[in-house]
C-alpha cells in the first residue's frame, strides 16, 4: 500500500477515537482528489455535529462547521442503512472511504466519486459537500 493510501486511512482505522473533536463520531468521510495529494474529510457526531476540513497533507485548511438537525440526523442514519454492501477500487483520486458506527461495529466502504450510489450521493447533500476548488466530484 503506497503512501498516500495510508495516509487517507487514517482518521478510518479508528473512527471512535476523536482526535480532532469532543464528541462521538457517527461517520466519517474522506473524498480524495487531485492525484491523491488532497483529501476533503468530513466527521459527523452521534447529536448532530458537522464539521469538514481540506487536508493536504497534515495541513488542515478551510475549516467548516455546522449542527444537523433532528430530521437530518434521521435521513443520516437511513441513508447509511442503504448504503450498497460493496466496495470499488477506482484510481486514488476519485476514491470515497466512508466509515460509520453500526450499533457498537464500526464499516467502511469505498467508493467511486465518479459512479456514486444514490444514497451516498444523498449522504453529501445532508452533510453538505464542499464545493471548493478540489471538492467538485469528477464528470459522470
Amino acid at each position: 500500500m503506497d503512501d498516500a493510501m495510508l495516509m487517507w486511512l487514517r482518521p478510518h482505522t479508528n473512527p471512535a477515537a476523536t482526535v480532532r473533536h469532543r464528541w462521538t463520531n457517527l461517520m466519517t468521510v474522506t473524498s480524495i482528489h487531485k492525484g491523491g495529494t488532497v483529501a476533503l474529510e468530513y466527521f459527523t457526531g452521534e447529536k448532530g455535529e458537522n464539521y469538514s476540513h481540506r487536508n493536504a497533507w497534515f495541513a488542515m485548511q478551510n475549516t467548516q462547521g455546522t449542527n444537523l438537525n433532528p430530521a437530518q440526523m434521521n435521513r443520516l442514519r437511513a441513508l447509511l442503512r442503504e448504503l450498497p454492501a460493496t466496495n470499488a477500487i477506482p484510481p486514488i483520486e476519485r476514491l470515497v472511504l466512508l466509515s460509520h458506527r453500526d450499533n457498537t461495529n464500526w464499516i467502511t466502504r469505498a467508493f467511486d466519486n465518479g459512479d456514486r450510489p444514490k444514497a451516498l450521493q444523498e449522504i453529501f447533500q445532508v452533510i453538505g459537500e464542499r464545493w471548493d476548488e478540489y471538492g467538485k466530484p469528477p464528470p459522470r
